[in-house]
C-alpha cells in the first residue's frame, strides 16, 4: 500500500496480485479527513489487515510541511507494532517516474512541487528506456533561476510550474496534479530501474531516493529556503 500526501492531492494506492485500485482527492485541508478514509475503504474493497501488507510505501518530500506530516503520523500509527517495512520515497523522483514513458527519448524531466512567494521545490532526471536518473539536488529554486535552466522541449510535471514564463510553457510540455499519485511509488518500488541513491559530485554524501526507515523515528524530507540557499 503506498501513500502520497506531499501535495494538494492525497492519495492511496493498493496492490494485489496485478491489480491497482486508487482513492484520492485534489483538495486542499482534506487529507487528515480523507487518508484513513481512503484505508479503510481499500480495507473493505480487499479484504486485507495492515499485517498482511507486504510493505507500506510513503511519499516522503519535498512538499507541503502540513500534508507531509499527516502523511508521516499517518503511517506512524498504521505500522505501530506491525511487521511491515516503510519505505521511504523522495517525492519529486516518484512525479518524475510517473512520466517516464513516451515517444521522445531521452526526455530531461523537471518536478516541481509550489513553494509559494517566487520559489518552487525542484529536481531534474533524465529519463531513456533502460534508465532513469537525477541530474540535480531535490531543492528550493526561484522561478528566475527555473526560467534560464528549464530548456526547450523539456518536460515540467508537477505544480506551481504554471507561474513559469510564458515563452518556457509554449516550448516545453507540462503535466499536472493528475500525474502526482500513490500508484507512482508502487511503480518505483517494483521497478529495477529506479536507483535507490544519488550520489552527486559537488556534495559528500549520498542523496537516498528510495530507503527502508524505522516507522517510529520516521520524518518527512523538509526543505526550507534557508537550507536550500534561496
Amino acid at each position: 500500500m503506498a501513500i502520497e500526501t506531499a501535495t494538494k492531492v492525497c492519495s492511496v494506492a493498493f496492490k494485489k496480485e496485478g491489480r491497482l485500485d486508487e482513492r484520492r482527492t485534489e483538495e486542499y485541508g482534506h487529507h487528515s479527513e480523507r487518508l484513513f478514509v481512503f484505508i479503510k475503504e481499500l480495507q473493505a474493497d480487499w479484504g486485507f489487515k495492515i499485517k498482511d501488507l507486504s510493505a507500506v510505501l510513503v511519499s516522503e518530500g519535498p512538499g507541503s510541511y502540513t500534508g507531509l506530516r499527516i502523511g508521516a503520523s499517518g503511517v506512524k500509527g498504521l505500522l505501530f507494532g506491525q511487521p511491515v517495512p516503510l519505505i521511504a520515497i523522495n517525492t519529486l523522483a516518484a512525479m518524475a517516474w510517473g512520466i517516464r514513458e513516451g515517444e521522445s527519448y531521452p526526455r530531461i524531466i523537471h518536478a516541481t512541487i509550489d513553494a509559494r512567494r517566487k520559489h518552487l521545490y525542484h529536481q531534474a532526471f533524465e529519463a531513456a528506456k533502460k534508465e532513469f536518473r537525477p541530474l540535480s539536488l531535490a531543492d528550493i529554486r526561484t522561478l528566475e533561476e527555473l526560467n534560464e535552466d528549464i530548456g526547450q522541449n523539456d518536460f515540467i510535471v508537477g505544480t506551481g510550474w504554471d507561474r513559469l514564463d510564458s515563452d518556457l510553457l509554449d516550448s516545453s510540455t507540462q503535466y499536472g496534479i493528475d500525474k502526482i499519485s500513490a500508484v507512482n511509488l508502487i511503480s518505483i518500488y517494483e521497478s529495477e530501474m529506479m536507483p535507490h541513491t544519488f550520489d552527486p559530485e559537488e556534495t559528500n554524501e549520498v542523496i537516498h531516493l528510495l530507503r527502508e526507515v524505522d516507522p517510529a523515528g520516521f520524518d518527512p524530507r523538509y526543505i526550507t529556503r534557508k537550507k536550500a540557499g534561496t
